[in-house]
């Protein structure tokens, strides 16, 4: 079984960065970031900054 973590909305930098490579610890494979053009900042930006800090983590939007 594989498992993801997900954001949703606004999360603080420093708080993504920590909980992605908590969950790249347990074991998660996926970090998903919902998308959405009218409810949320564009997501590209804070998966990028994720992606600098895990080594084998796949990422991708949450539509």
């Amino acid at each position: 079984m594989e498992f993801a973590i997900t954001f949703k909305g606004f999360v603080d930098a420093e708080r993504a960065r920590y909980l992605v490579r908590m969950a790249e610890f347990a074991g998660f494979k996926y970090c998903w970031f919902y998308d959405s053009h009218i409810l949320w900042r564009d997501c590209y930006a804070a998966i990028a900054m994720c992606m600098e800090h895990t080594k084998e983590m796949r990422f991708g939007p949450l539509v």
